[in-house]
């Protein structure tokens, strides 16, 4: 809805016409802005840690692609419909979002982990294993 409910009293029937009639014509933009969703990407010292809260998305919205040095996370989830229902306000909205971004040290990619859980994302990058130097004794 692009306007806030009032008791029918305070609303003239030329204005509540007109508010039905631009949902009827252009409900798809009254569901409100597509936005990001705030995401907190930390470095813990063993591994990169990216948390987000995502109401009403489902794990299938979700994308992840990861490289050693870097990945790629989209979000795409549409509004909640109410078949039948006139909603009267809203504050959850459609979601789509892309963030890609990389790595300040390579990753485990094989043991990345995501969990989606009651509307909290948690991705979690443990650091790859960093070979140590290695002595070489020089012949002669």
């Amino acid at each position: 809805m692009l306007y806030m409910q009032f008791p029918d009293a305070l609303v003239s029937p030329r204005l509540r016409s007109l508010t039905r009639d631009l949902d009827a014509r252009f409900g798809a933009m009254a569901e409100g802005p597509k936005g990001p969703a705030p995401l907190l990407f930390v470095d813990d010292g063993s591994a990169f840690v990216i948390e987000g809260d995502v109401p009403g998305v489902k794990a299938d919205a979700v994308k992840l692609e990861v490289t050693p040095r870097g990945y790629s996370l989209s979000i795409d989830a549409p509004a909640p419909k109410f078949d039948g229902a006139r909603v009267l306000h809203r504050e959850r909205t459609a979601m789509a979002v892309s963030h890609r971004a990389q790595f300040p040290a390579d990753v485990d990619v094989d043991k990345v982990t995501a969990r989606l859980e009651n509307g909290a994302l948690r991705i979690v990058f443990p650091r790859a294993a960093v070979a140590a130097p290695r002595l070489i004794s020089i012949e002669g």
